[in-house]
């Protein structure tokens, strides 16, 4: 679990790897320019007391073919670093010598005890008490209501002047050079890149399925759960959403 604690505010950012932490950081240093301290805890359910606390979290879905991005990714550009000699372990002991298929990373986190998971590849931590839910599907629409409901007016402001693409520090770009970058990644196994015609972003649908979105509820069932009871809320009554 990562938390986002501004040092001069009433209020705190908590979040998860692969689940908006670097778009968080962006914002909070280079959007808003804020103070900030950030405590990288994971399993920590400490929330800081009098402070109000928004929680970031990300389709389960959508993080898990984020996931499997990044360990191709991992393998493609540092094969020879430590994440990368890691990804190559696990491929030697699937006997995978071009890559996993989806399916087989699903298969490789099922059998991989959640604590033994790279820190990319771990369930989402979610606090046991926040005040406020930010999903990543919306997450400039779901930061405006969260700074309007604590009285941040400089939050307001400085976003409401932002586009959502802007926002988004690690979204993938409509350019060449980054269609390429993904295209290399799916170089490492055989898949229909082609057919992805939407060029820029990562095809998420294309990875799921009956069977890769039965493996996902298995394996990442608790945020699953959370996920479906708040996927049809609206912006302006997720403000307890959060409370227990």
């Amino acid at each position: 679990m990562i938390t986002f604690d501004l040092t001069n505010q009433r209020f705190l950012f908590v979040t998860n790897p692969k689940s908006g932490v670097t778009t968080t950081h962006h914002v909070l240093a280079n959007v808003l320019h804020e103070d900030f301290k950030r405590y990288d805890e994971l399993g920590s359910h400490a929330i800081i007391k009098n402070k109000q606390t928004a929680f970031i979290f990300r389709n389960p879905y959508e993080r898990a073919v984020s996931m499997f991005f990044r360990f191709n990714r991992v393998l493609w550009t540092d094969p020879t670093g430590v994440r990368g000699s890691v990804t190559t372990a696990i491929l030697e002991k699937y006997g995978k010598e071009d890559g996993f298929d989806f399916l087989d990373f699903l298969t490789f986190l099922q059998d991989t005890r959640d604590e033994e998971r790279d820190v990319h590849y771990r369930s989402q931590d979610i606090p046991s008490k926040y005040d406020f839910l930010i999903l990543t599907r919306r997450y400039q629409r779901d930061m405006l209501s969260f700074f309007d409901h604590v009285g941040y007016k400089k939050g307001v402001e400085v976003l409401s002047c932002r586009t959502a693409a802007s926002v988004i520090a690690n979204n993938i770009k409509k350019n060449e050079e980054e269609n390429k970058e993904w295209g290399n990644v799916f170089l490492l196994k055989t898949f229909a890149f082609e057919t992805f015609e939407e060029s820029g972003y990562p095809p998420y649908d294309l990875f799921l399925d009956p069977v890769t979105r039965k493996l996902i509820e298995d394996i990442f069932r608790e945020e699953v759960q959370l996920h479906h009871s708040v996927q049809n809320t609206r912006t302006d009554v997720d403000i307890d959403a959060g409370r227990r």
